[in-house]
């Protein structure tokens, strides 16, 4: 049984990294949507809450930037994209505080970051982002209810929900990713390693059909020009 469970937590880690390999060519995967919807006159780009980089390692391979700057609040992700070297410069601060000037970033990218703040921070951080931005600003986050953690400090805790007409509210084109509902997306999260893997290995396959219903999606892509 310990076999199984450990071949199968392997097998989830693996197909995670296939998922950045094969990701771009998958129509409807929220790095997709990013590729093809990037401003391709865009030379500037600043990833709040770039994490470890995997996004702009894909993006600068498909993109030529002539700066890409990675602001986080976690250290050690930082430094982990650092040794990946993903982006050009690394800038430790939160999203309530970004020491950035107006309007001095091309394009502002922000993938799976809104959801982790309070609704209201959430608001704040987007009229920043726009603030920042000369051209667009680019977002990815699930569509609805918050998914519970066991824990306040669990690295994947939700701590608001956000739909399409929350954006499209705002000005953003909104387009829909991964399965149907949160449903799918608690698949992915499952502590059972059978259903997480099960679910990385479906989530892809479900975006083109959601692609153009982001209300009946698991998340969404939302972009807006500035």
């Amino acid at each position: 049984m310990f076999r199984l469970e450990r071949l199968l937590e392997v097998a989830g880690v693996h197909v995670r990294k296939l998922e950045w390999i094969l990701g771009p060519y998958l129509y409807g995967t929220a790095i997709n949507s990013v590729i093809r919807l990037l401003d391709r006159q865009g030379r500037s780009l600043l990833d709040v809450g770039g994490g470890q980089g995997e996004p702009m390692a894909v993006l600068s391979k498909k993109h030529s930037f002539r700066l890409t700057v990675n602001a986080d609040v976690t250290l050690t992700q930082l430094e982990e994209s650092q040794k990946m070297g993903t982006h050009d410069q690394h800038v430790l601060c939160g999203g309530q505080r970004l020491p950035f000037q107006r309007k001095s970033f091309d394009i502002v990218l922000c993938l799976e970051t809104i959801e982790h703040l309070e609704k209201e921070d959430g608001f704040s951080l987007l009229s920043n982002l726009e603030e920042i931005a000369r051209k667009q600003v680019i977002l990815s986050m699930p569509v609805g209810e918050k998914i519970p953690s066991e824990g306040r400090d669990a690295p994947w805790r939700h701590s608001s929900s956000w739909y399409p007409a929350d954006l499209r509210k705002l000005g953003y084109e909104v387009r829909g990713k991964g399965f149907p509902n949160i449903k799918g997306y608690l698949l992915v999260a499952s502590p059972n390693k059978f259903l997480s893997l099960l679910g990385c290995l479906l989530y892809p396959v479900a975006s083109p059909f959601v692609y153009f219903f982001p209300d009946k999606a698991g998340g969404m892509v939302g972009i807006k020009y500035i």
